[in-house]
């Protein structure tokens, strides 16, 4: 018995520190769908899905923090966009402080919006205690994820 105590202890002392550690830096997931707009195209920064004949766009706009999703006349696979806003902490390590999905398809060849409230990249201290914010985005359909994209919030 004190042997099963023993080991479960030692378990608890290995698990629980790491535990701790990991969910220290754990943010929720912001699942939304954007609403549908009548206002076409990526006004700051975009990104092109990976086939190039087919596949939407997602975009971020600075100013106003908003994110835009297309999805093409023959877009398939639910296109969304990712994104995770890290900020600098008061030592100047980016931290991940937010992160969500913004999904796009009303209809094919639609376009919708989602707008969002970060810390300005210049704002001092922000939600970690330092200056600095960014985003970095990536857009998704049946072609698969591009690559992230990153942006300083500083519009």
């Amino acid at each position: 018995m004190n042997a099963k105590r023993a080991l479960l202890a030692a378990t608890l002392a290995c698990v629980t520190p790491l535990a701790m550690a990991t969910s220290a830096h754990a943010v929720d997931i912001e699942y939304e769908y954007g609403r549908l707009t009548a206002t076409e195209g990526c006004f700051d920064y975009g990104v092109q899905g990976n086939d190039l004949l087919n596949s939407g766009m997602g975009c971020f706009e600075r100013y106003g923090d908003i994110f835009r999703v297309w999805a093409r006349n023959m877009v398939d696979g639910s296109p969304r966009l990712h994104w995770i806003n890290e900020q600098k902490d008061s030592n100047g390590v980016w931290v991940k402080k937010r992160e969500g999905v913004v999904y796009g398809e009303w209809f094919r060849n639609s376009w919708v919006y989602l707008n969002k409230n970060f810390y300005e990249n210049s704002t001092y201290p922000n939600d970690a205690g330092g200056q600095g914010s960014r985003i970095k985005f990536q857009y998704y359909d049946s072609a698969g994820w591009t690559s992230y994209h990153t942006v300083l919030n500083d519009a």
